[in-house]
């Protein structure tokens, strides 16, 4: 089945804010598979058409028609209806009702009111070359050029603005002139496999622990008006103050928005909730709406952790008192408190890179307290856990069958 078949209950709205629709839209990207989507279901044929008329209405009465911009758009649609709470029904325009006439009456005001108000698009769509999280560690420069990370805990510096140094041995030219061409996606991506481990230092001197299975996106050189990443995976950060620059970290769903502190963020995309513990300083949270309108925002306060459910919104804060519990990995510990066995072994898998299998009638005993060397060797520390929880286990191609102990 077509990965696009999930659109079939999408509703115009949903469609606008979608940039696989809008490529398609624009640039007529999978187009057979769209046209037999459109086929196979008229209901959703129908939510397509508005959706689309909308989208060339928007390309016609501007020049610039890549997907980012025909989102943002969207988002502005979005917060004037929101505003004015009526719909607009004496304008019309390429047989689009209210919709379009939003659409010109914001075009009609100017770009001034986009410009002003013009959103980070949360949902960076990071190179595709990375989506294997089991293959090389890599760094993916703006420039397009990709260099592999050899080590197991690799380092990388950026220097200068214009260049970058791997394991402090390698130097790595980005831009020969000095200066970056805006036309580029000014974004370098670091790929950090499981079983491995990265220390990054940003332009700004803000040093990144990027965990196993994880990949950050950043700038060589940050916006004057604030410093933004992107991440999946987990990370922690040590970000240099600036309170004229916030430091931004997008994370799937969320937002960690900081001046100068210490933290760390797990937002791997196989999980169900992406979790922030604070260790100093202070952090806010917030929560993007389907449009990019903040729904709500939590501060957290030093050792204090929010825990956010991608299944229903909402946030959980706690109060931890031991926050190396969270952090311990970048020291190559793995550290627990009263944990379930499973989650145990989901970590496990991240820094060994190994896949470990229970059987169906796997049961889940008391939770675990206790430490981890990372410097063992696999079965060093699954011998250890054995005994702690009373499981059998044994590895066969990098997999790890486990088997309740008899």
């Amino acid at each position: 089945m077509d990965r696009i078949s999930k659109y079939c209950s999408y509703k115009s709205t949903d469609l606008l804010d979608d940039d696989n629709f809008i490529a398609w839209t624009v640039r007529g990207q999978n187009h057979e598979q769209w046209e037999r989507l459109l086929k196979d279901n008229p209901k959703f044929a129908e939510e397509a058409k508005k959706a689309k008329e909308i989208i060339l209405f928007v390309r016609s009465v501007h020049e610039q028609n890549d997907e980012q911009f025909v989102r943002k758009i969207w988002q502005k649609i979005y917060q004037f209806n929101q505003t004015w709470k009526k719909p607009v029904r004496r304008l019309r325009v390429y047989r689009v009702a209210g919709w379009a006439a939003s659409i010109l009456l914001i075009v009609s005001l100017g770009t001034i009111i986009y410009r002003l108000s013009d959103y980070s698009n949360h949902c960076y769509q990071f190179n595709p070359t990375a989506e294997n999280t089991k293959e090389k560690a890599k760094i993916i420069l703006t420039n397009g050029k990709e260099f592999l990370l050899k080590e197991a805990n690799s380092t990388i510096e950026v220097y200068n603005g214009k260049e970058v140094i791997i394991n402090n041995n390698e130097s790595i030219t980005i831009y020969e002139d000095g200066t970056p061409n805006k036309k580029e996606n000014r974004h370098n991506e670091v790929l950090v496999p499981y079983g491995k481990r990265s220390k990054i230092t940003l332009a700004d001197s803000t040093i990144v622990w990027l965990n196993a299975g994880s990949r950050l996106a950043f700038p060589t050189v940050f916006d004057k008006h604030s410093r933004e990443v992107f991440l999946e995976g987990q990370a922690y950060f040590e970000v240099t103050r600036n309170e004229k620059q916030p430091f931004i970290v997008h994370a799937l769903e969320i937002q960690v928005e900081v001046l100068g502190t210490c933290f760390d963020v797990m937002a791997y995309t196989s999980d169900d909730k992406i979790q922030t513990v604070l260790v100093e300083g202070s952090v806010q949270l917030n929560n993007p709406g389907k449009f990019g309108l903040i729904k709500n925002k939590v501060i957290l306060e030093p050792h204090q952790k929010a825990e956010f459910k991608k299944a229903d919104k909402t946030v959980l804060i706690s109060n931890e008192t031991n926050v190396n519990v969270f952090t311990s990995w970048k020291n190559g510990w793995l550290e627990f408190k009263n944990e379930g066995i499973l989650n145990v072994l989901r970590k496990i898998e991240r820094y060994y890179n190994v896949e470990i299998i229970e059987p169906e009638a796997f049961q889940e005993k008391k939770p675990i307290s206790g430490k981890m060397d990372l410097k063992d060797s696999l079965t060093e520390v699954l011998t250890a856990l054995s005994d702690i929880v009373e499981i059998e286990f044994y590895i066969k191609d990098r997999k790890v069958y486990i088997e309740n102990k008899q």
